[in-house]
Order: structure tokens, then sequence, then C-alpha cells
């Protein structure tokens, strides 16, 4: 076993590893973005994703292979990330993800490298494109709203005023969720966030991850929803899957009132970490 950072020229080998948000930024170089490899075999099975920022850093992925699971591969990346840290002069790494599928591996190993978790149970609406877009033409709802704009037609200033406000919000980057298919929405105004719809594709279905509404008027969700609807509309045929994670209040009224009462719950875990003694880590 041979744990490393990954050098710039070695990329592509580790693509295979990485989520797909992260495949546009391997040809940059962005030098708070660090790369980390495991070797088994002498052959490439894992490799951990991880960014400096100003407020300390942003732990982004980290992927075994199944094959080379349980056998201390994770645990190694995360020895030299303790490393990488304290040369880098980070004190302490965020992180967040659902405990779904396999992910659920992922509490016992981030508790076993000494990472603090905190658990909360959300409500999960599930509906279908094309149910949604029923129940918002029953309610009359139509997109009206010019504000309503994609997060892939930001400028770069906008851009820096939501990255801002989900890193504080949720403790993730906004690259994750740049994508044009399918499309977040936000509402700013004067350079104000004052709305926002976050989603993304996995596995055949569109998950809405987050939504957040702090400009204290009822229907900006309402709006957002219907530009998000509108746009998938164009994308995806009417039975693909939306899985709605209702992590705020706003976001549960939001799904009672047009849609029904939300019958699933998600495990939200939000992590932190900390360079550990090395000792800890074997």
């Amino acid at each position: 076993m041979k744990c490393f950072r990954i050098k710039q020229e070695q990329l592509f080998e580790y693509m295979v590893f990485f989520p797909k948000e992260m495949l546009p930024l391997l040809t940059g170089k962005n030098q708070d973005l660090h790369f980390i490899g495991v070797e088994f075999l002498g052959e490439p099975y894992g490799a951990l994703i991880w960014e400096k920022t100003v407020v300390g850093g942003i732990l982004h992925s980290i992927y075994v292979k199944p094959m080379g699971r349980r056998l201390g591969l994770g645990k190694a990346m995360m020895r030299e990330l303790s490393v990488q840290m304290v040369k880098e002069r980070c004190a302490e790494l965020t992180f967040t993800y659902e405990e779904w599928d396999e992910r659920v591996s992922l509490t016992p190993f981030f508790t076993a490298c000494g990472a603090f978790l905190k658990m909360s149970e959300m409500p999960l609406g599930v509906t279908s494109l094309g149910e949604a877009a029923e129940k918002l033409k029953n309610h009359g709802v139509v997109y009206t709203d010019e504000r309503c704009r994609p997060v892939y037609r930001l400028t770069p200033s906008e851009l820096l005023v939501c990255e801002k406000w989900l890193l504080h919000e949720l403790a993730v980057p906004l690259r994750r969720y740049e994508e044009k298919r399918p499309a977040s929405y936000v509402i700013l105004e004067d350079g104000v966030l004052k709305g926002a719809i976050l989603l993304r594709e996995y596995d055949g279905k569109i998950g809405l991850e987050y939504c957040w509404n702090g400009s204290g008027q009822p229907l900006v969700l309402v709006q957002l929803f219907s530009a998000v609807v509108a746009e998938l509309s164009r994308q995806y045929t009417p039975d693909t899957p939306i899985e709605m994670v209702l992590a705020s209040t706003q976001g549960e009224q939001l799904f009672r009132k047009l849609i029904g009462n939300a019958d699933g719950r998600v495990l939200l875990c939000l992590g932190t970490f900390s360079p550990q003694p090395l000792r800890l880590l074997v």
C-alpha cells in the first residue's frame, strides 16, 4: 500500500474516484485544492479531495474501491490528510453527507478516524417531475418572477455571494450546484441573496438538497420551485423521481403546501475533522 499527494500529471489515473462536479477543476491550477491517492498491489484504489478555505477547509470526497475496503486504505488517506493539514496550517475541515446506501459505512469510518459528527434526521419528500408540474398547475402557480436565475449563469461576483452564503449555511462548496443539468436557481437583489433551491442528479433521480428563503416573502420559494420544474421539464421525462431533503422548515412547508405530506426520512451528517496524532490513525 502507498499513499501520497496526487500530482497534476497523475490526476487522470484517479479520475474515476472523483465526484463528477469536481472533474472540470482537474485542468485548473487551484492552489487550495488538494488530491490524495492510495495504491494497493500497484494499482490506484482510491482518492480523497480536500480544499483549504479562508475559514478552515472542506473535505469534498473520499472513495475506496469496494474490493479494497476494510484494508486500512481509507485510514491511510486520512493519515496523509492530517500531515497535509498541518503543513498547510489548516486547523479544521468540515464535510456533509446523507447516510444512505453505501454511505452508511462512512459514519463508523469517520468516527474511528477521530472526526466529530452531528447527525440530524430530516423529512424526505418524494414525488415525480410530472406530479410536481401537475400540482403547480392545480394551484395556479405560473413561473413569472424574472429574478429567478440558474446558478450557472451568475456573474463571478454573484457566485462569490452565493459561495459565502452556502459555506456559512452548510459548509459545502457552491461548485457542486453549478451544473446545467439539473440547474439550481437563486434570487439575488442588489447583490443580496434572497432565496435558493439547490439540486443535483444521482442514480437517475433529481435530488433537491436544500431550499432557503431569506427574503421574508412566502412566494419566493414557490416561484423558485416553479422555475426549477419548468427547467427540469425541458430536460427530463415526467416520470423522473424527485427526492427533496426538507432540511429547513421553509422547505417542509413548501412541500406540504404544493405536494402533500413527506413520508420519508433521511439522516444528514455534518462532520468536522482536525489533524490527528498519527498513532490514532492506525
